[in-house]
């Protein structure tokens, strides 16, 4: 049964180099060379083409590296979790596993990657349907052919989805079966860690009701992560903790585990992620009237954001909801002097967005606090900002 591969022109765009594909077809040569017995790898792709047309198998080739490229390129610019989604800036989320190649030499690269990578480019644009359609594909592929490691994989992303679309018991479902296949296949170390898919299945059995099991499976999490060695999964693992137990009312435990989550994401040079920690645990302290505390996490997270957005990342919503919360602090302590100019700011970046919804949100809030503080002239422009959005 051959393996067939299909890359939509939609996802794909690679043009190999002369010099690139002269390389990929003396590594696609050695790869055929110590081919590994027993196994279906991508590599069996180039074993049936001719090996006398080097130019085909380098074309070939150029477009595996190109793909596993645009794989991390996508993963890069869509900021993931993260686990994967905050409340309000993101909505909490899941965990997406690391690259689909980066942990696998050439000769093991299984062709259910190709899909996993085109999924994970399709929901970094958005394109959910055909995110979907990949994952399947993924899905239904390494079954076929008993690749444990890359079923694992394909079953967490399709988990990452569903939460994405709200479908919270699919979500379920897919973190299930993946958990279930990796204790009883030889998966460790590879794709997705089972620490991560616990973390990630203890986010949707937590917002489906099931304290108890969400807790249960994070503390396995706990117990299996090595914090020195993985702090960024430490971190993914802590600030799910953080959420489930702010969510079961035990907000002093919950925002201790997110400033643990902080400081490994901040051990693991992940300070994007980091940021949006902090902007959770700042929006905790503020719910639990603790302005002052709320104003140190929540100014920390715009700085973040702000070098963010000079780097040419598009942090808009998260920035908007740090400079509102910080707004809201300091009308919390009577002191609007220095709530309305994180107002003007949040404005300012609302304005410059195209989401109609999200700019009628701010200048309405901005309104109402312009004039709770008598500034007639800032609750004037905004009004006529929101009164040219109708």
């Amino acid at each position: 049964m051959s393996t067939r591969v299909e890359i939509d022109d939609g996802v794909l765009a690679v043009q190999a180099t002369r010099e690139a594909r002269a390389t990929v077809a003396r590594v696609a040569r050695s790869v055929l060379r110590h081919r590994p017995s027993g196994r279906r790898s991508f590599a069996g792709l180039f074993h049936r083409l001719d090996p006398r047309r080097d130019r085909f198998r380098g074309l070939l080739g150029g477009a595996l590296c190109g793909l596993v490229t645009i794989a991390a390129s996508c993963r890069q610019a869509a900021g993931t979790p993260e686990p994967g989604r905050d409340p309000g800036p993101r909505a909490p989320g899941p965990s997406t596993a690391n690259s689909p190649t980066a942990d696998f030499p050439a000769a093991d690269f299984h062709a259910a990657r190709f899909f996993i990578a085109a999924g994970d480019a399709a929901l970094a644009a958005g394109r959910l349907d055909e995110a979907k359609n990949r994952y399947e594909q993924a899905i239904s592929l390494a079954h076929e052919q008993s690749a444990a490691a890359e079923e694992v994989l394909a079953l967490n992303q399709r988990g990452v989805l569903a939460e994405r679309l709200g479908a919270l018991e699919d979500a379920r479902d897919h973190y299930l079966r993946a958990l279930d296949l990796q204790q009883v296949a030889p998966v460790a170390g590879v794709g997705v860690e089972e620490s991560r898919l616990r973390a990630n299945l203890a986010g949707v059995l937590a917002a489906l009701g099931d304290t108890t099991g969400a807790e249960a499976h994070l503390t396995r999490a706990l117990e299996q992560v090595e914090l020195d060695r993985n702090p960024a999964t430490g971190g993914a693992v802590y600030r799910q903790l953080g959420r489930v137990r702010i969510a079961a009312g035990h907000a002093p435990d919950g925002l201790g585990a997110l400033a643990v989550a902080t400081t490994l994401f901040e051990r693991a040079g992940l300070h994007d992620e980091a940021a949006r920690t902090r902007l959770e645990r700042g929006l905790g302290l503020l719910a639990q009237d603790d302005a002052h505390a709320a104003i140190g996490e929540l100014s920390r997270a715009t700085q973040q954001f702000a070098s963010e957005e000079t780097r040419g990342v598009d942090v808009a919503v998260v920035s908007i909801t740090a400079l509102e919360a910080l707004a809201r602090c300091y009308e919390s302590i009577a002191q609007p002097r220095w709530s309305l100019p994180f107002r003007e700011r949040a404005v300012a970046k609302a304005l410059r967005q195209p989401d109609v919804e999200l700019r009628r949100a701010v200048l309405t809030r901005a309104l109402a606090a312009a004039q709770a503080n008598g500034r007639a002239e800032l609750a004037a422009a905004w009004r006529a900002e929101l009164d040219a959005l109708h």
